[in-house]
Formats: structure tokens, sequence, C-alpha cells
């Protein structure tokens, strides 16, 4: 079941993944990792992360040794009510949230609310809204009159960032193991693909990043 209470973007993303897993997925059909998932639905990988866990108690989908495959496929009660329809403040939120994930936004990078205005074809108003809405969970930072700014990611964001990542993937890897889940394959190939680089002579820094994203997929999924 999903939570008592849910968003709209949850409920549209809820029902988007099933219409995929209808349209695309065949019985016992692998799931795309929670990156992909979140690149197709446009919505974050946390979203995605409590779908999949309500997808499980409700026996939609399951955890394999390769990863995540479905269950069953889903029937029309699986479906959410059809939520409202955002209001136009939420969706610049989740268009700018959309520009950050694609690139379009980058750190440091300045803009104007009546740029962002003209494009999302809304007043500045509800332009600004949004930013300050964002701006709270600091997204985007207000510098001069009616210009922002992508908050700078420095050194010391960096460090907390991974902080945080090490607390949650140590405990998510604690819960794992407790629960007496066998050594999932694909950590058996980022060890050995770990291995492999470390042995070179000049590691590719571009490849030990690629191996590093795919080992925290794999702990977060």
């Amino acid at each position: 079941m999903p939570p008592a209470r849910v968003s709209p973007v949850y409920a549209h993303t809820h029902n988007a993944l099933l219409d995929f897993f209808r349209a695309e997925l065949g019985p016992e059909g692998l799931l795309p990792v929670q990156a992909e998932l979140a690149e197709r639905s446009g919505a974050s990988r946390t979203t995605i992360h409590r779908i999949l866990r309500a997808l499980r108690r409700s026996g939609i989908v399951n955890d394999a040794v390769d990863g995540i495959r479905l269950s069953r496929r889903p029937t029309k009660k699986d479906f959410l009510p059809q939520p409202r329809n955002l209001s136009r403040r939420e969706a610049v939120e989740q268009s700018l949230m959309h520009m950050l994930v694609q690139g379009r936004l980058r750190p440091g990078e300045r803009f104007s609310e009546l740029a962002l205005a003209r494009q999302h074809k809304v007043t500045t108003v509800t332009i600004r809204e949004a930013l300050l809405r964002l701006a709270s969970l600091g997204v985007f930072t207000k510098v001069v009159r009616k210009q922002w700014e992508v908050t700078r990611i420095d050194a010391a964001a960096i460090n907390e960032l991974v902080d945080v990542r090490i607390l949650i993937e140590t405990y998510a890897l604690r819960r794992y193991f407790q629960r007496g889940a066998p050594l999932r394959e694909r950590f058996k190939v980022i060890y050995e693909e770990t291995r492999k680089l470390a042995g070179t002579a000049n590691p590719d820094r571009k490849e030990f990043f690629r191996i590093d994203a795919d080992l925290h997929r794999t702990i977060l999924e």
C-alpha cells in the first residue's frame, strides 16, 4: 500500500511506473535501475525508492539476485486515484528540479525571475514562490534584487554529502546483511572491477567514478 497521504508527484510517478511495467515488462521482467526509473519519470530517486518499497509490499515487484523483478502484472486496482493537477507553483518547482537533474542549470549559474517566468509562461510572483520554497532546501540562493544563483558546491558541501552517504550506506548494508540476504552478484562484479582498476599503473578516473556510482546505486536499491 502507498503512504496514507501521497503528493501529486508521488501519485503521478506511481501510476506512470505501473503503465511502464504493463507496457514494456513481461513476467519476471527485470526493472531498470532506480536512477533510470527516476530519469524516465522525471521524479527524484527518493520518490522512486518509496514507490518501489510500496510495490514490494503489494507483491507487484520482488528482490532478485540480479536486481528487482516484476512479480505480477499490475491491475487497475493497483493504480492510485488520479491526482489533482499540479498548481502552477508546483509545476514550476518540478520543472526547475528537472533542469538541475538534466544539467540545464549548473552550480554557480545565475538567472533572473523574469527569464524563468517567460520560459514557463507564468508570472514572476509564481516563479518567486517556487524559488523561495526551493531556496529553503538549499538549492538556490538569492543574490541581488531579482537575480538568483544555483547554490555552489564547494569542498565543505562535498565533504558533508560524503559523510551523509557513508552513514546511510553503512546502515543500509548492515540491515541488508542482518536479514541474511545473500551477497548480490552485482557486488562481486563491482569488487572485481575495483580490484582490476586498482592494479593498473594509471587508473582511469572516469572509470573509477563510474564504478563508484554503480556501487552507490546498488546499495540504495
